[in-house]
């Protein structure tokens, strides 16, 4: 994990295929992105794109911005953390997903 002083947290969690919640990261997110080790889909994040959204990028190679079931920050008074909601590439249940996170 990252030390008090880095702007960047690398973690991992097995996904559910439900909206799943990553909490107490040291500090507000700015930018996240996510890695399905199975599948070799990914999702990326920053703060200027809306809530439940994100830039995915499925194995084969299409890219394509999601406004639902992608990514929603918390800050401080939710536990710092985010969500990653119900995506059937990303978020599959029993699949290990490795993040990177940047911090404001």
């Amino acid at each position: 994990m990252s030390s008090p002083s880095s702007n960047l947290h690398v973690g991992s969690f097995v996904g559910t295929g439900s909206a799943l919640t990553i909490k107490n990261l040291p500090n507000k997110v700015k930018c996240l992105e996510l890695y399905n080790v199975t599948s070799g889909d990914a999702l990326y994040w920053q703060s200027s794109m809306a809530d439940a959204s994100g830039v995915k990028q499925v194995a084969a190679g299409t890219r394509t911005f999601i406004t639902s079931n992608g990514i929603t920050p918390y800050g401080a008074a939710d536990g710092q953390g985010f969500t990653l909601g119900a995506d059937a590439d990303l978020n599959v249940a029993a699949e290990v997903v490795h993040f990177r996170a940047w911090y404001e």
